[in-house]
């Protein structure tokens, strides 16, 4: 068993996944949508994924494994009006693959996606646990998840742009 590993975590992880699948499906409920089995267990999905990059073929073979009846268009439908909702906020990984926040080769980083050729940059700074440092002190809280996208432009698009 690793070193690092306690129930204690694992506990932490069962507690936030179902918490943020209850809270997603009481969204739809208050929103004035069904809740049915099959979104239920796309939900269900992407609350197992807390943290990742939640990626639609990783959520369809998620659910294939719970009811193999349920189509891509179904999961890609589902996605679509979570994001419409705002409970999901689409970004285009172009080909990079999810990371698990426990993987050792992950670290806290931010994107910054250019609204004009779509690149997206992976940041990796100090800012963002500096700012959970602060929100723990001035606060109390802990911070267990952090995401932050900052949308503009690229330096090759800016640079482009003025030339025009």
């Amino acid at each position: 068993m690793h070193k690092d590993f306690s129930f204690e975590d694992l506990n932490f992880k069962q507690e936030t996944t179902e918490h943020l699948l209850y809270s997603m499906i009481e969204v739809l409920h208050d929103a004035g949508f069904r809740v049915t089995t099959q979104r239920k267990i796309i939900l269900e999905a992407i609350a197992q994924q807390v943290g990742w990059h939640v990626h639609p073929k990783d959520v369809f073979s998620y659910v294939q494994k719970k009811d193999d009846t349920i189509g891509l268009a179904t999961v890609y439908r589902t996605l679509k009006m979570l994001e419409d909702m705002d409970l999901l906020n689409k970004v285009y990984m172009m080909g990079q693959q999810n990371v698990h926040p426990n993987d050792p080769n992950h670290e806290v980083h931010y994107h910054l996606i250019c609204l004009k050729c779509g690149a997206i940059r992976d940041v990796k700074d100090s800012m963002l646990e500096s700012i959970n440092e602060h929100v723990k002190n001035e606060y109390g809280f802990s911070t267990t998840q952090t995401k932050l996208s900052l949308y503009g432009l690229c330096e090759d698009c800016e640079r482009f742009m003025k030339k025009k």
